[in-house]
Parts: structure tokens; C-alpha cells; sequence
């Protein structure tokens, strides 16, 4: 039951949803992620405003993060979706690239937080 969830829950299960959704479009019907207006029709699936969301996509400013985000996740090293990165102060190291099970990951995750 949703009320069940907290608003930081609810947030990173809305997202979890977008990211599958986004997923499905690309590696099941073989659409562009990376083709604004694509972007800008998927977000009629979800309740955004569609005026709204097609200006800030096509801000200079959202470009212009998006390269470097892009150009941050290339110098970690990132070749594959979904890539998992533990980040601490100016040090990261690749917790996954590609799938791997809950269980694994969060053995990773544990071990680091013994460190």
C-alpha cells in the first residue's frame, strides 16, 4: 500500500519505473534514448507537464550537464548499463557493470562500508 512508503521510497521506486521504462524503449523496440524528441514523447507516459519538460530537455543548461555527466562517467571508466559506482571523496571504484543480483551487489556494499 503506498502509504506504507516514505517520499524517499516512493521517489526511488518512481524513478526504478522510468529507468525500466526507458530500458524496454531501447533495448526491446529499438528506440533512441539519446534523441531529445524521442525523450519528449515518452514523457507523455508519465504525469509531467509535457511543455514544461520539453523546455527544460532542450535547455542549453540540461545539455550542457548532460556532456558532463557523460564525460564523468567515462573517466570512471563506464562501458555498460547499469554501471553501480561507490564514490567516496575524490575516490570511486565500480561496484558492477552490467546486471548483477541484489545479493551480490550488496555483499559489495557491505564490504565497503567495513572499510
Amino acid at each position: 500500500m503506498p502509504s506504507d512508503f516514505t517520499a524517499d521510497q516512493l521517489h526511488f521506486i518512481s524513478f526504478h519505473f522510468i529507468l525500466i521504462f526507458i530500458q524496454k524503449k531501447f533495448y526491446v523496440d529499438n528506440e533512441d534514448p539519446t534523441d531529445i524528441e524521442n525523450l519528449i514523447l515518452w514523457a507523455n507516459e508519465f504525469p509531467v507537464d509535457n511543455n514544461i519538460f520539453s523546455s527544460i530537455i532542450k535547455s542549453q543548461v540540461n545539455k550542457d550537464d548532460t556532456k558532463s555527466h557523460f564525460k564523468l562517467a567515462q573517466n570512471y571508466g563506464v562501458i555498460g548499463f547499469p554501471t553501480v559506482i561507490y564514490r567516496s571523496n575524490q575516490c570511486h571504484q565500480i561496484l558492477s557493470s552490467g546486471y548483477l543480483p541484489f545479493e551480490v551487489l550488496k555483499e559489495k556494499v557491505n564490504l565497503l562500508a567495513e572499510l
